[in-house]
C-alpha cells in the first residue's frame, strides 16, 4: 500500500472514531504496576503477570493453559495488549487491567507479535513474521496496514512519544532502524555509534534512548557471542553521551523500559539460583543509585512493562500527538 493510501485511512479511520479502545468497562490501576511474563512450574506455559513496582504482590492475569506473554500497557492503563496462541496461533489479544474480558484484536486469525501501543492509544504496532512485515492497526483490529520491512528475528519495536518514528531491531544489519511514520522512511538509528544493538526504548519525554548492545570489536562476532555481551545502554537521541548502565562481560541484560517518571529502567538478566541454573529474571535500575534491584525470583520472568497513573494517557486521547492528526497534515502538504 502506498503511503498517500496509508494516511488517508488513517485520517478517515480518526475522523470517525474507529480504534478508541472500550473504556466504558475497563479500569485503571490506581497504582503503579510491572506487567511481565513468566513461566512457572505450575502446568501452564508462560502466563502475564503483574507486580507492584518494588516486585512485591506477584498476581497471575491470565491462568490459561495456553502460551501468553509479551504484554503491554495501554497508554491509559485501561487495558494490556498480548500474545497468545489459545486459538491454535500466536496472535494478537487484549484484556483489561485486572485480567478481564479476553478478547482476540483481528477477526482473521495470522501470526502476530512483538505488540506495542502508540502513544495516544489510537494505533497498535506489531510484527507478522511470515510476511516479514512491520504492521500497524487500530485496536479493534480495523485498517491493519503495513508500514516497513522487517527481518526474521526481529524482537521487538518502540514507538516514539511524539509520535512520529517507530525504532526496531534488525538482526541482519545488528542495527536499530528507525521508521519515520508519515513518510514510511527508514534510517539506522544512530549510525554514528559503534554499537551492535537490539530493543530501543524511548524515555518519556523522548530526549534520550536506551538500548541494549554491545561495542563492534575489530573481529565479527556470532549471535552467541553477542547475546552473552550485550549490555544495557543510555544515550541522548542526536547520540552524544553514551552511558553505560548495567550488564556485558557475560551477565547479558536484554530489553530495557523506562520507567514513566524517567528515573528508573526496567531489564532482563540471567541469574543463578540455589541450584546453579540459570534463569531470566526482571531488574530495577534507578538512575543515581549504584545497585540494581532484582524484582522477581521464581521461575523465568521477562517482558517487563510500567504502569503508571500519575503519567497516564488521561482516557481522551490528547489531540496534540501527531498520530492523530496525519490526515490533516496531509492535507495540508503541497
Amino acid at each position: 500500500m502506498k503511503p498517500i493510501h496509508l494516511i488517508l485511512i488513517l485520517g478517515m479511520t480518526l475522523t470517525l472514531g474507529v480504534g478508541l479502545p472500550d473504556a466504558v468497562l475497563a479500569k485503571a490501576p490506581e497504582t503503579a504496576l510491572i506487567v511481565f511474563t513468566s513461566s512457572r512450574l505450575d502446568g501452564n506455559k508462560r502466563d502475564i503477570y503483574v507486580m507492584e513496582k518494588d516486585g512485591s504482590d506477584e498476581t497471575n492475569l491470565t491462568a490459561h493453559p495456553a502460551d501468553d506473554f509479551h504484554p503491554a500497557w495501554s497508554p491509559t492503563g485501561e487495558q494490556i495488549l498480548f500474545v497468545s496462541d489459545r486459538d491454535g496461533i500466536r496472535d494478537l489479544y487484549l484484556m483489561d487491567a485486572d485480567g478481564g474480558n479476553v478478547r482476540r484484536v483481528f477477526k482473521e486469525k495470522t501470526h502476530r507479535e512483538d505488540p506495542g501501543w502508540s502513544p495516544d492509544g489510537r494505533w497498535i504496532v506489531f510484527t507478522r513474521p511470515a510476511a516479514a512485515t512491520l504492521n500497524i492497526a487500530t485496536p479493534d483490529g480495523h485498517a491493519e496496514t503495513s508500514i516497513a520491512p522487517i527481518d526474521f528475528r526481529t524482537v521487538g519495536s518502540a514507538w516514539s512519544p511524539d509520535g512520529t518514528e517507530i525504532a526496531f531491531d534488525s538482526w541482519r544489519m545488528r542495527r536499530i532502524q528507525l521508521l519515520h511514520v508519515p513518510t514510511r522512511n527508514i534510517a539506522v538509528l544512530l549510525p554514528q555509534l559503534r554499537f551492535v544493538m537490539q530493543t530501543a526504548a524511548w524515555s518519556p519525554d523522548g530526549d534520550q534512548l536506551a538500548f541494549a548492545g554491545v561495542k563492534r570489536p575489530m573481529d565479527p562476532m556470532g549471535p552467541r557471542e553477542v547475546l552473552s555481551q550485550l549490555a544495557i545502554y543510555v544515550v541522548n537521541r542526536d547520540g552524544t553521551e553514551v552511558r553505560h548502565l548495567v550488564g556485558g562481560k557475560g551477565a547479558a541484560a536484554m530489553k530495557p523500559v523506562w520507567s514513566p517518571r524517567g528515573d528508573a529502567i526496567l531489564y532482563q538478566q540471567k541469574v543463578k539460583n540455589l541450584f546453579n541454573f540459570e534463569k531470566v529474571q526482571i531488574f530495577k535500575r534507578v538512575f543515581g543509585r549504584d545497585a540494581p534491584q532484582q524484582l522477581t525470583d521464581i521461575g523465568r520472568n521477562h517482558d517487563a512493562d510500567w504502569f503508571d497513573p500519575a503519567y497516564a494517557l488521561p482516557v481522551s486521547p490528547q489531540p496534540h500527538l501527531l498520530t492523530t492528526q496525519w490526515g490533516a497534515l496531509k492535507a495540508k502538504a503541497p
